[in-house]
């Protein structure tokens, strides 16, 4: 079919009006946000420039300097003195400096004369807007941070490029293939880094200060105090599905002593490895791993005060020596006391359990690592041939840089299998990387960007975090997909959001006008209507919410008619009689 019709949907919604910027507290917000990257800063007032100051500090073994203006919300970040070269080489390394800032939209690469030393520094410096109040931006500054180690390496290999070329011409240059260009600087750069290092979330192991930081990213500090588990004493069965041992009964006796584990150091609990709370799991009679083990974590989370958070985890099957693992997240609830009890009943009404599946499939980070190199060379490989790419290998090879791709792959896999805690992990990293080089993406590579945001508020929503999943899922709303529209409407209906159904009816409006202008045999289009009574059984949903049941009833009762509608209109009109019925009990007594 074709989606043209799709792009009316979102024509009410598309512009953004911008938002006026509140004042900002420049070289406050700068200490801020440099203390929260836990760094050493110098300050070197300009006296020149009133109101602007230097602040020189190291990240990660490279040295920075922030220049910052009280007058103005942007500030600059020099990473200088990165490469040195003879002067001798001038001229290739101003065609690097043009060729390198022609490509990249964020960082801009500048040269400096030494001329008693006979050599040419090069720096990098990028553009970074502050913004009062925004949690996020500690994370944005730090990421774009990580991300200059990159494009240092990146303008390294363009310089030796153009160097051992001896073509020193950026017009011929500029006429090869970017996408080639890329591949070999990475190809490169893995043979002179042969064992990849990957930053921002641990993908390897998942400890339980990244638990904590995914649900409460926003809340600063977090800070443990004790955790304990408990292991129940029942005896468990468990099914083996692997190849040889198929449908075969694994019963397992839990009658050894319990492991027990107890940590009080914040540093100790931080760094503790969530699933390892399990024991031993590499040998199949080991009980130990069949037994539903309990975590007590005692905890501060930003202003509140000390409470215990509950992690229950499961095995509820094994697959290939791989072990699934149920985890349920219980976060506390305010005391329950008379003084409190109006607070707490309203707060014991929200859902405050996350449940969610992790594998502990015994596989080393090394081999998961050599699984994705063979995917990206098949990739890269059909991508020189021309060859046609599966829908895996596009969103894998969006990105040019491995360790990006890496994030991709996984990603993507985990999401697949329904393993969304940690696909999020994998594809939040990518998120970071691609956000800050959004401008310098082509039109494929921003379409696979919003696949990106759309996984992650996808993997938010599943774990019940609604907020954050909005945040991810609103950036691809208006991007023209039935898919996109289609999860966003389910979050705004899932969290009962004011604009849910507005939102419902412009896209249902918007459909009905595209049908009239169809012909008699398109009209019939199976993506079309199916998208029409999905909307309907939402907008059916919120009017049973709102108690607007009759208004309900006969959208439920035109949707008997479709068999992909009709297990759920007959819940629903059941739901309805129900609701009635309590409601004239009411009224009797």
């Amino acid at each position: 079919m074709n989606w043209h019709w799709i792009k009316s949907l979102f024509s009410a919604s598309s512009a953004l009006s911008p938002s006026a910027l509140a004042p900002v507290k420049v070289h406050k917000t700068v200490k801020l946000l440099l203390k929260s990257l836990q760094v050493q800063w110098e300050i070197q007032e300009n006296e020149q420039v009133p109101g602007e100051a230097d602040y020189v500090f190291s990240f990660q073994q490279g040295r920075f300097r922030l220049v910052a203006n009280a007058h103005h919300t942007f500030v600059h970040i020099h990473f200088p003195y990165f490469s040195e070269v003879p002067l001798t080489q001038i001229d290739n390394l101003r065609f690097a400096c043009n060729d390198f800032n022609l490509k990249q939209g964020d960082f801009k690469a500048y040269y400096t004369i030494n001329p008693k030393e006979e050599a040419i520094n090069t720096h990098l410096v990028f553009n970074f807007r502050l913004a009062d109040n925004d949690k996020r931006q500690s994370y944005e500054l730090g990421s774009m941070l990580q991300h200059t180690f990159e494009m240092s390496r990146l303008f390294r290999q363009t310089f030796h490029s153009i160097s051992e070329s001896g073509n020193s011409d950026l017009e011929e240059n500029s006429a090869l293939s970017l996408r080639e260009r890329y591949l070999s600087s990475e190809l490169e750069l893995w043979h002179q880094h042969p064992k990849l290092t990957w930053r921002d979330n641990s993908t390897a192991q998942h400890t339980i200060a990244q638990l904590f930081h995914t649900f409460y990213e926003d809340e600063s500090p977090i800070r443990f105090h004790g955790l304990q588990t408990m292991q129940t004493q029942w005896s468990k069965t468990i099914y083996d599905a692997s190849d040889d041992a198929t449908s075969t009964e694994i019963a397992a006796s839990i009658s050894s002593r319990p492991r027990e584990i107890a940590l009080s150091s914040h540093e100790e609990i931080s760094n503790f490895v969530l699933l390892d709370a399990l024991g031993d799991g590499g040998n199949v009679d080991d009980s130990a791993i069949l037994s539903p083990v309990t975590l007590q974590v005692l905890a501060t989370v930003g202003e509140l005060e000390e409470k215990t958070f509950v992690i229950h985890l499961d095995v509820e099957s094994r697959v290939k020596n791989r072990d699934y693992v149920s985890v349920l997240f219980i976060e506390p609830t305010s005391p329950l006391s008379p003084v409190n009890s109006e607070t707490s009943m309203a707060e014991m009404r929200k859902n405050l359990t996350h449940r969610f599946l992790m594998v502990r499939d015994h596989v080393e980070h090394e081999q998961r690592e050599a699984e994705f190199r063979y995917q990206w060379q098949e990739t890269q490989d059909a991508l020189r041939r021309g060859d046609k790419l599966t829908e895996e290998q596009r969103f894998m090879g969006m990105s040019v840089v491995p360790n990006v791709g890496f994030n991709l792959y996984w990603g993507r896999r985990y999401f697949n299998a329904k393993r969304f805690y940690e696909a999020l992990q994998h594809l939040e990293n990518a998120y970071r990387v691609l956000n800050v080089n959004f401008e310098g993406l082509n039109k494929a590579a921003r379409e696979h960007f919003y696949e990106v945001c759309y996984f992650i508020g996808f993997c938010y929503a599943e774990l019940k975090l609604y907020e954050r999943a909005y945040f991810y899922l609103d950036i691809v709303y208006p991007q023209n997909s039935v898919r996109y529209a289609s999860e966003y409407v389910n979050l705004l209906v899932n969290t009962k959001d004011f604009r849910a159904l507005a939102t419902i009816e412009r896209l249902i409006k918007n459909i009905e006008q595209e049908v009239a202008r169809l012909e008699a045999d398109e009209k019939e289009e199976d993506g079309l209507q199916a998208f029409f009574r999905f909307l309907q059984r939402r907008k059916g949903y919120v009017l049973i919410d709102q108690r607007k049941l009759d208004d309900a009833e006969a959208i439920f009762q035109a949707l008997l008619d479709f068999p992909d509608s009709e297990k759920q209109a007959i819940d629903e009109l059941m739901y309805i009689e129900q609701l009635r019925a309590e409601e004239n009990n009411r009224k009797d007594s």
